[in-house]
């Protein structure tokens, strides 16, 4: 981001969004989107506690990480020396310390997922990038800057485009409806900024978010198990502290899911984990 453009704002507090995409691939029903909420004031001490954890578990402060981390095994051997062995043994504990932190940061994300059925298949993406977009909108007074995590050199020109719709008519190219009204009316800068995992810290601490929900998902689905067979309570319950609550809850807040017609294939998945008074 570039400061000077925006120094006559500078009395406002400025925000950045953290944006990650995911395909959840079980039967191809779900692409999610989800990004947290960080403020200028704070990126500096969440980066140095971003490099502690990683010196800590991995012994390097410097080192790219994220949920599928084998993405990064070529760079990891080649350019840190660092064994994958040595990532596959300690990504765990990195991931609950990680997440201990960012409760203690306060920090909330929203993940929007869209029911592949239930869209028009051109549209799936931007809509659930609109849905947590729309849900930042709601934040009061504060400067918005949306950084996304940018994969696919053919996706950034729709995803510039449909934000630029959203910030100037609040909706995008294909009717959706953004339900604030204009970005350009919540504070929201003009344009959407890219990045990269390899690179930034915070797209990394968004991918993890994102992706332990998507592996939780995932396995609840392909596996037929209950939650607590696929990860212990504690670690279940700082996953959702890291989640958004309205009035104590986490669904329809923090988390959403759009599905066709109203049949819920995670209804259950969703009933478990308020049963265990977690959240």
């Amino acid at each position: 981001m570039d400061e000077s453009s925006y120094k006559h704002r500078e009395h406002k507090k400025k925000n950045k969004i953290e944006f990650e995409n995911q395909i959840y691939d079980f039967d191809n029903v779900y692409f999610g989107h989800g990004g947290f909420v960080c403020e200028d004031e704070n990126l500096l001490r969440i980066n140095r506690m971003l490099r502690y954890l990683k010196n800590k578990h991995f012994g390097n402060t410097n080192i790219p990480i994220k949920n599928n981390y084998k993405d990064f095994k070529k760079i990891y051997e080649e350019k840190y020396n660092i064994n994958i062995e040595t990532i596959n043994q300690n990504i765990n504990k990195f991931r609950i310390d990680l997440f201990k932190k960012l409760e203690e940061e306060n920090i909330k994300a929203i993940i929007s997922f869209v029911n592949l059925l239930s869209q028009n298949y051109q549209s799936y993406e931007v809509f659930s990038f609109i849905n947590v977009i729309q849900r930042f909108a709601k934040e009061d007074g504060e400067i918005m800057q949306v950084v996304y995590d940018w994969k696919d050199k053919d996706n950034k020109e729709k995803y510039e485009k449909n934000y630029r719709s959203m910030f100037l008519y609040g909706n995008d190219l294909y009717g959706n409806t953004c339900g604030g009204g204009p970005l350009i009316k919540n504070n929201f800068y003009p344009n959407i900024c890219f990045s990269s995992t390899k690179k930034d810290g915070f797209l990394q601490i968004a991918d993890f978010i994102v992706g332990s929900w998507r592996y939780l998902i995932k396995e609840y689905i392909k596996e037929e198990k209950n939650l607590e067979d696929i990860t212990p309570l504690d670690e279940l319950e700082l996953l959702c502290n890291v989640c958004r609550t309205h009035q104590s809850k986490v669904f329809g807040s923090g988390l959403i899911f759009n599905t066709k017609n109203n049949e819920d294939p995670l209804k259950d998945f969703k009933k478990e984990i308020i049963s265990y008074n977690i959240i």
